[in-house]
């Protein structure tokens, strides 16, 4: 048998004392087999280029550091008087009031004259905003009641904006079915600590109004809004309540205009309940509702607006472009005809059909044309072989006489 060579960790680590193998053969049969025995040699050592591997062992640093003092303060048996340190209270801060826009203001002096007779100067300002549209900031809460009342009083027109201390908090539940019964809803909702404001309404899609599993709730506005969210579970049902898209709610003061009919009332209390009756347009007065992708005027107040985006983002446009003024304007009117030539689908569906009738009209036209001059192309050059061959007959005549 093949004897075993000694382990690595069977050689001493002492340089006197190292392991060098030797090759020698094997008495068997087959002599490409060789035996590694391990020799222990006393004066054996490393080669030159190799190092002999120290172990360095790290030694216990002992700190010099001086010993404790310990120090006594002489006014520890004093009472601390903490008055000074507690926090105080930050005041709410009061929301400032929204402002009032107007429309077509030709004479401030007039309303200047007309907001002093209730409130003071120096409680309300003025910015114009366009050439159309100027606002009145008010100094308080107020100012901003008594101007309010006023406008609405004289019938100007223009809008405004809800106050912050009278928004409602909008919450939106998702997950409950739809057949939960409010007042569950209701009982949960305020075990939180919070008041709910006028109905629990639930989200409807479709033009069947099918119920979904959303919910919408508004609550007073307080500090304890933020419990609600804490719900985890209404009727037991896991639910995840949330706040709800912002959105901003302009309160306009110009009279109703209904979109059926035109009339001055509210959409949802005209007479107009069929489509046998004929619509009427509060803009361009044409035979379709207001919301009409087609009306004229409306398709020209979206190419003001377009006219107004374009002219915002695109500051520096000549310098950038190096379009000259004249040039700038061409492009710029170039741009809004081309956005106010948008048609809508029924329009483009007539023009499909339209192109589609003109081009078989065009190309049976050009395919008759074409046959009438082949025709007559052909007779020409009938006649013209008719009046060779009888070139060529006269010829041969001719030929034939002066032969002879």
């Amino acid at each position: 048998m093949r004897t075993r060579s000694a382990s690595i960790g069977s050689i001493q680590s002492s340089p006197n004392q190292l392991t060098t193998p030797l090759i020698s053969q094997s008495s068997t049969s087959q002599p490409s087999q060789v035996r590694i025995e391990a020799i222990q040699t006393e004066k054996a050592g490393p080669p030159d280029w190799q190092r002999i591997p120290t172990r360095h062992v790290k030694k216990r640093q002992i700190s010099d550091s001086p010993p404790t003092i310990t120090l006594s303060n002489r006014y520890e048996t004093l009472q601390t008087d903490l008055t000074d340190t507690d926090e105080i209270p930050t005041p709410r801060k009061v929301p400032k009031p929204p402002p009032i826009v107007l429309y077509g203001v030709e004479d401030v002096n007039k309303l200047t004259d007309l907001l002093t007779s209730a409130v003071e100067e120096k409680d309300f300002t003025f910015k114009i905003v366009n050439r159309n549209q100027l606002r009145i900031s008010s100094a308080t809460t107020d100012t901003y009641k008594t101007l309010i009342g006023l406008v609405r009083e004289h019938g100007l027109i223009g809008h405004t904006f809800k106050r912050k201390d009278e928004r409602c908090y909008r919450i939106v539940i998702r997950n409950l079915h739809p057949s939960t019964p409010i007042s569950i809803i209701k009982e949960e909702i305020e075990l939180t600590g919070n008041v709910v404001v006028g109905e629990i309404i639930n989200s409807k899609y479709g033009p069947e109004k099918k119920p979904t599993s959303t919910f919408f709730v508004n609550l007073v506005s307080g500090t304890n809004n933020k419990a609600v969210r804490e719900l985890k579970y209404i009727y037991h049902q896991a639910v995840v309540i949330e706040d709800p898209r912002k959105k901003k709610t302009i309160y306009c003061m110009r009279p109703y205009r209904c979109v059926k009919c035109a009339q001055s009332h509210k959409t949802s209390e005209c007479p107009k309940r069929d489509r046998r009756t004929p619509a009427k347009c509060a803009l361009c007065l044409g035979p379709h509702p207001a919301n009409y992708k087609g009306c004229n005027v409306y398709r020209e107040i979206l190419s003001r607006r377009a006219i107004t985006h374009k002219t915002s983002n695109k500051v520096d446009y000549q310098s950038r472009e190096g379009l000259t003024p004249n040039a700038a304007t061409l492009n710029q009117d170039k741009d809004v005809s081309n956005y106010t030539n948008k048609k809508t689908y029924a329009e483009k569906t007539k023009t499909t059909r339209t192109q589609a009738d003109h081009i078989n009209n065009t190309q049976t036209a050009f395919s008759e044309t074409v046959e009438k001059i082949l025709l007559k192309q052909s007779e020409k050059f009938d006649l013209l072989f008719q009046q060779m061959s009888t070139m060529l007959e006269l010829i041969i005549t001719l030929i034939n006489k002066m032969s002879k």
